[in-house]
């Protein structure tokens, strides 16, 4: 029973963090373009310090993802041939 729980946790974890995930890459696509039609430096300036902040909390969620796979899961394994 302990495992099960466990594990369903770890899959609701993995679904909010490939939901966040998800939702980060929608935000710098958003950004991206409308950093190609603005012309003002100020906002322009702005927009490249978000996408910054959106690139480090895309990378961080990525990581916390990647730690909640099972080690078999992350990396390719290779059956001998």
């Amino acid at each position: 029973m302990k495992t099960l729980l466990k594990t369903a946790s770890t899959a609701i974890k993995r679904a909010a963090l490939l939901f966040q995930i998800r939702s980060l890459e929608i935000t710098l696509a958003g950004q991206l373009e409308s950093l190609s039609r603005v012309t003002c430096l100020n906002t322009r300036e702005q927009i490249i310090d978000a996408m910054d902040t959106t690139r480090c909390a895309l990378i961080d969620a990525r990581r916390r993802y990647l730690a909640a796979k099972p080690v078999a899961q992350c990396h390719g394994t290779w059956r001998a041939a």
